[in-house]
């Protein structure tokens, strides 16, 4: 028996839209070079660079791509605001369909193509590739999916897969989703961007429940995680200005929002599934997801419960004022990186 298509959709009229494509990089050129560049620039309108950095790439790094140099001997602006010079070029420049990579990753650019197949038979506006650090896979590299949802693209069947962890490495966005919600906010500079920007498009209606993050089946063919240490990255090759950092970006969604991005619940699959037709027929509600006071979201690997409880309540106590250069806030911040560690994201 063939599997039931739960959300039978035609794709829109054609139209004659653009593509645009953004990369930020940061002081790391042996990571930007890996992958053709010029390969992206042959599948889209409009491509840019933004180098966040202070080392001065090979020309021939960046093919054929326009580059944006945004340090000029200051400091870094940050992963947020790399992100919106590289957003706010492609909107000013016309694109309709607009896709966002970090320099860690290797794309073969015939995904492109599926990701815009994926959002015309969902009517789902955003997409984060979900495989990126330890996120949303097991030890050994399987992804962890929550659930498998069957769609039809002119008559041929285009799966979408939907996993609990936000992750931001490469990410498509339509230009609706970016004109309803806006772009990042810069307060976040070098942690929680993407989650706080994703949040916003979830209660726009534009993208499932937070927790049931949308993603294309088997986009892990297409898109290559480069080999991650905490060495290689600028932003983590420092761990205590790192916690810093994070911890600075829990406090800020808090401030923002009044709550964790932990406390949002993840509503169960009896719920998930009417949204999403709701999603496909064009009918985008604002979501009502603000947390109650009830447990927070937890996975439900019985291993991990104990150490994200314990994270969860080192989060509360250093949100909400505790020191970290006392004992119990190190003990804090060394739960945080464990799980940090564990999960890719506690956030």
């Amino acid at each position: 028996m063939s599997p039931r298509h739960y959300f039978p959709r035609s794709p829109p009229p054609t139209m004659s839209t653009k593509i645009g494509y953004g990369i930020v990089t940061c002081d790391r050129e042996d990571f930007f070079r890996q992958g053709d560049k010029d390969r992206i620039t042959d599948h889209v309108d409009h491509f840019v660079v933004v180098n966040d950095g202070r080392e001065e790439y090979a020309a021939s790094s960046y093919g054929r791509a326009p580059v944006v140099i945004t340090h000029h001997g200051t400091p870094y602006q940050g992963v947020g605001a790399s992100k919106n010079e590289a957003l706010q070029r492609l909107l000013n420049d016309g694109c309709d369909y607009l896709f966002l990579q970090e320099d860690d990753v290797i794309v073969d650019p015939v995904v492109l193509e599926e990701y815009i197949k994926a959002f015309e038979v969902s009517g789902i506006h955003h997409f984060n590739f979900p495989l990126h650090g330890v996120a949303n896979k097991t030890p050994a590299g399987v992804p962890i999916v929550k659930a498998i949802v069957p769609y039809m693209h002119s008559g041929q069947p285009l799966n979408l897969t939907f996993s609990t962890w936000c992750v931001g490495a490469f990410s498509f966005y339509t230009r609706h989703a970016l004109e309803t919600v806006g772009l990042m906010d810069e307060q976040f500079y070098n942690a929680v961007e993407h989650c706080e920007h994703t949040y916003r498009i979830c209660r726009a209606g534009l993208h499932p429940p937070y927790h049931w993050f949308a993603d294309v089946q088997g986009s892990e063919r297409y898109i290559e995680e480069i080999e991650f240490s905490n060495e290689s990255s600028v932003i983590r090759r420092d761990a205590e200005a790192f916690d810093k950092v994070v911890l600075d970006g829990m406090k800020a969604f808090k401030a923002k929002y009044g709550f964790e991005t932990s406390a949002i619940p993840s509503v169960p699959q009896t719920s998930f599934l009417p949204v999403l037709r709701r999603i496909a027929e064009g009918i985008h509600l604002p979501s009502d997801d603000i947390p109650e006071e009830s447990a927070p979201f937890l996975p439900s690997t019985p291993a991990a419960k104990p150490m994200l409880e314990e994270a969860l309540g080192a989060a509360v106590r250093l949100t909400e004022g505790m020191s970290s250069d006392t004992p119990q806030g190190r003990k804090d911040m060394a739960a945080l990186r464990e799980a940090s560690e564990y999960f890719g994201t506690i956030l």
